[in-house]
């Protein structure tokens, strides 16, 4: 019995090595992806949004109101919504499933304004969705909550 157990894990020791190591890339590359989203978010990069969100996207403000990718394009697009900064506090979570799966958490300073409005900061939890789909990583869900 010991030998068989040694014979597998023999064999499976490869395989586990090599998928933390792909997971390990995988979140590296999904968070350089989120800094980038946030660079583009502030500097109204509305080409690089476009690509980086899933066509099916599902975008849950802070404030509870829901849109889809087409819809938050459009919000960004008007000036209705601008970003001037947003910032993690510590470097975020970033935790990978299967291959094709990264969830990208933290709590972020957030200063944004409205078309009308003046300039108003405050910090929310956040959880970003990624996926792989065809070998390119998309924003597939966000969800922000406001930290009282």
């Amino acid at each position: 019995m010991k030998t068989h157990l040694l014979a597998l894990f023999t064999w499976l020791a490869p395989v586990i090595t090599l998928d933390a190591a792909k997971a390990r890339d995988d979140a590296s590359v999904v968070l350089q992806l989120d800094a980038t989203r946030l660079k583009a978010l502030v500097n109204s990069d509305l080409a690089a949004l476009g690509r980086l969100f899933a066509d099916d996207l599902v975008y849950i403000h802070a404030s509870g109101r829901v849109q889809t990718k087409d819809e938050y394009l459009a919000l960004l697009t008007s000036g209705d919504l601008q970003y001037l900064s947003l910032c993690y506090d510590r470097p975020p979570q970033v935790r990978t499933f299967g291959s094709a799966t990264v969830l990208v958490t933290g709590r972020l300073q957030v200063e944004a304004k409205t078309k009308t409005g003046t300039p108003n900061r405050r910090v929310i939890v956040a959880i970003a969705v990624y996926v792989r789909r065809e070998a390119t990583w998309q924003l597939l869900s966000y969800q922000g909550t406001s930290v009282p």
